[in-house]
């Protein structure tokens, strides 16, 4: 069974980060206005690694509950 996105932001066990697309979903905003706000340091604990951005799933979960 597949987790939902809620569910996907608040579990730990598996992954501490979040790749762009499921940010994305998560915010129900497009793809590139994603990357614009990655690169633009908009959304905490966002980091490149390589040619990838990759949120730390606190630091998402902290903007979202305002505690950022």
């Amino acid at each position: 069974m597949q987790q939902s996105l809620l569910e996907t932001l608040y579990d730990d066990s598996s992954s501490l980060m979040l790749d762009r697309e499921t940010v994305g979903k998560i915010l129900n905003i497009e793809d590139t206005t994603v990357y614009k706000l990655l690169r633009a340091g908009e959304i905490p604990g966002s980091v490149k690694v390589g040619g990838q951005w990759f949120v730390y799933k606190k630091g998402l979960r902290d903007f979202l509950e305002g505690k950022s």
